[in-house]
């Protein structure tokens, strides 16, 4: 009995041990991406600065071991999560394939890299406050060839222009979408309100426009953080009536107007400094008939 019970235990660490090792064709993909962007530039030397092997011998099952069986890897900026689970759910150690890109905060410049595309486990796809430039890309969502479990993508603080892309509305795992501090243009897509799993919308300080019609009424009403302040929105938030938001930004709207729904005026943060037409009529309203209160 005890002969079996010490020769299960030694499965059960034989198989963490197992996935706990980088995929040798992850590793390939890895050591190509560094190989490619480390020249660059200096935001990019920065970040790979510990990309090397050999890795640390107590978090690795090989002598190049970039997942590691920690919450982070071995190599700054990515992570190797379970792949069979959501974002919130993660366990470790993983199945060895990068299911999170965390380059935030090392200046990393230049255009998105589409070479990412081929990391089809990532779930979290986030360079915050870098200095990326250029366009969103179109190539996530649609086919699902580019990373097709994603759940966070966050490109605050960067340089980005144009609009949001459509395809964006079609990433169906997306929970968080985090854009605020950019230069986007344009109206959000009117197929966010598909996207069934979409709790955050951190758009503000940008200069997007248009307004938040009847497909917003689809929205999750799960959602808990709506920041869509410092842009040139029009129209009412009439169509978020059935979220109860934790936190919310609404300031600098001028051209919003009409009643705000109870569920964003109890957010954490709630102001309307800057947008002096929410909680007023619409001009509409006032020539029909003011609503009843939302």
């Amino acid at each position: 009995m005890r002969v079996a019970l010490a020769f299960a235990a030694f499965l059960v660490f034989l198989a963490s041990s197992v996935n706990a090792y980088t995929h040798p064709e992850e590793l390939a993909r890895l050591i190509a991406f560094r190989d490619k962007y480390r020249p660059v530039g200096w935001g990019w030397q920065y970040a790979f600065r510990t990309w090397n092997c050999p890795t640390r011998a107590n978090n690795s099952d090989s002598e190049c071991d970039p997942c590691g069986r920690e919450w982070w890897g071995n190599w700054d900026h990515i992570s190797c999560r379970s792949t069979d689970t959501l974002f919130r759910n993660d366990r470790i150690p993983g199945e060895g394939w990068v299911t999170n890109i965390h380059f935030s905060l090392t200046g990393a410049e230049g255009t998105p890299p589409r070479d990412l595309c081929g990391f089809v486990h990532a779930k979290e796809w986030d360079f915050k406050v870098c200095n990326l430039n250029g366009t969103l890309p179109t190539y996530l969502g649609g086919d699902g060839s580019c990373m097709p479990l994603l759940e966070e993508w966050d490109f605050s603080r960067n340089h980005m222009e144009g609009p949001i892309p459509e395809s964006v509305g079609t990433i169906e795992r997306l929970v968080r979408f985090k854009m605020q501090g950019n230069k986007l243009t344009g109206p959000i897509p009117a197929n966010f309100g598909d996207l069934k799993a979409l709790e955050w919308i951190r758009v503000f300080d940008n200069k997007l426009s248009g307004t938040f019609g009847e497909t917003f009424k689809k929205v999750n009403p799960r959602m808990t953080q709506l920041a869509i302040g410092g842009n040139d929105f029009e129209g009412d938030l009439y169509n978020f009536a059935e979220v109860s938001l934790q936190n919310g930004n609404i300031t600098y709207l001028p051209k919003m107007c009409g009643m705000i729904p109870v569920g964003i005026q109890f957010a954490n943060g709630y102001d309307i400094g800057g947008s002096p037409g929410l909680g007023l009529p619409c001009p509409d309203e006032v020539a029909n008939g003011w609503p009843n209160a939302l």
